[in-house]
């Protein structure tokens, strides 16, 4: 099978997202790591770091996994998809404005809910990629899911070291968190509607 190009740099938009998808949640870290320095709580902030990295890790390699093993009309299928969508470019970009935010020491209060607007599109497309080769599987839903609550740890963590209330940001990303799932569901819902009785069946 052809390799799919990427018409801005003539590269793989599968391998370039998936790519870019882990760098961003590194990148974020690093930041956030940085500014908070030898705070008192920066060792809780780091052991989170670890496991946020490892598991953001696991569901890109599975995702890579599930694409090298799937046959070649469904890769042809992703390889459209990863064509049209523009995650790589979103996490790119977010990566660069949050790091800009941290050198100018710029932590408005929607900082939290920015960053976690631009995982929750990352996870959107993953999420969508498994979607088109079948049903998602319940632990991929899982890693997602276990990304979202690490995620929410360290920025509340980070939150309190910035003087914000660690209450207040873990409570508006569990609302952006529901959100997200509830339009997973529905989306997931409407693919199995459309199927037909054969999906019922199965």
């Amino acid at each position: 099978m052809a390799e799919a190009k990427s018409p801005e740099t003539g590269g793989d938009p599968f391998a370039e997202f998936l790519k870019e998808a882990e760098t961003f949640v590194g990148s974020i870290l690093d930041d956030i790591a940085k500014a908070v320095g030898a705070h008192d709580d920066a060792p809780l902030i780091a052991s989170h770091a670890v496991a946020l990295r490892e598991q953001m890790g696991r569901l890109v390699q599975v995702t890579r996994d599930r694409y090298a093993g799937a046959d070649a009309g469904s890769r042809r299928m992703v390889d459209d998809f990863m064509r049209a969508q523009s995650g790589t470019t979103l996490a790119r970009s977010g990566r660069a404005t949050f790091r800009t935010s941290v050198t100018r020491g710029l932590f408005g209060g929607g900082i939290f809910a920015w960053l976690e607007s631009h995982m929750e599109e990352i996870k959107k497309i993953i999420l969508a990629i498994w979607g088109l080769f079948a049903p998602v599987p319940a632990w991929v839903n899982t890693l997602a899911q276990l990304i979202d609550q690490i995620f929410k740890m360290i920025a509340g963590l980070f939150g309190g070291i910035l003087g914000q209330s660690r209450a207040k940001i873990m409570s508006e990303l569990s609302a952006m968190e529901v959100q997200f799932w509830d339009e997973i569901s529905a989306r997931t819902r409407f693919t199995l509607a459309s199927a037909g009785p054969a999906a019922d069946e199965d």
